[in-house]
């Protein structure tokens, strides 16, 4: 697995990753950055998300900026997460529920989970892959159909 912060990516806990973080061996931007690289080293076979955030890693330097100032929102401050492809979110993200029928589209507002997670501190790394239409398109199709995220 790999290692990031001296912790192993895929095993981590927040408890882990806030302590790298308080103790300076990590940032939220290197992070996000190990989430990044592993989403690129794993997406290929796994189609995991859609649609990275570009603007991720400069979020991530304002959380890392808050802390050093001395800001701290909690105990997601820094954190990367996604969300599922149909849960709309801004940035420069696309909320498409895993069809091309919406590729393009932008929503006015963040969903209240995602203004929730953001207030909190956490950075929105990614799009999630889905079943298409969050599987309500067809009741013939199987779970995890996604013309889209091509499973």
């Amino acid at each position: 697995m790999p290692s990031c912060g001296g912790f192993d990516l895929e095993e981590a806990t927040i408890d882990q990753m806030q302590d790298a973080m308080a103790n300076g061996t990590l940032t939220s931007q290197q992070l996000t950055s190990c989430y990044i690289t592993r989403t690129y080293q794993t997406n290929s076979y796994i189609n995991s998300l859609l649609q990275l955030n570009p603007d991720a890693l400069s979020i991530a330097a304002q959380m890392d900026a808050e802390r050093a100032a001395g800001k701290i929102r909690g105990p997601l401050h820094g954190i990367p997460f996604t969300v599922k492809d149909n849960i709309a979110s801004q940035d420069n993200l696309e909320t498409t529920a895993g069809s091309w029928a919406l590729l393009g589209s932008i929503v006015p507002r963040d969903a209240f989970v995602v203004r929730q997670l953001r207030e909190a501190g956490a950075v929105l790394f990614g799009k999630a892959t889905l079943s298409e239409w969050a599987d309500m398109r067809s009741n013939i199709y199987s779970e995890g159909y996604s013309a889209r995220g091509g499973q």
